[in-house]
């Protein structure tokens, strides 16, 4: 594959490591999680994640969701997923391998 940019990187290649998915409304990506209650003292940035897996809101209880937003609703825009996971972080031919790997890591912290 001959790609210079992360995002063309992205869609082309992850789709082939997934496979089959059954329900592709439960996979999104590439927007901040800004709704979450923070990890830190608030200096890190929100997570961004290339790519990953949840749950549709409708799939969980209202009053559920609404007590617990800041720690499984990840955006103030109602029809994104809820409680994120299986994070997936790609990296183009001048991207950092560390840099990668730190961001997946907080990713998963974000969702765990």
């Amino acid at each position: 594959m001959n790609a210079s940019k992360e995002k063309p990187i992205v869609h082309l290649t992850i789709p082939i490591i997934e496979g089959h998915i059954n329900d592709v409304r439960c996979m999104r990506g590439d927007y901040p999680f800004g709704n979450f209650a923070p990890l830190t003292d608030g200096i890190l940035a929100n997570a961004k994640p290339d790519h990953f897996f949840g749950a549709r809101p409708e799939q969980l209880n209202c009053q559920i969701r609404d007590e617990l937003s800041d720690f499984i609703v990840p955006s103030t825009q109602k029809d994104h997923l809820i409680a994120p996971n299986f994070f997936q972080e790609a990296k183009g031919p001048d991207g950092s391998s560390a840099v990668a790997t730190q961001q997946a890591c907080y990713n998963g912290a974000v969702g765990a």
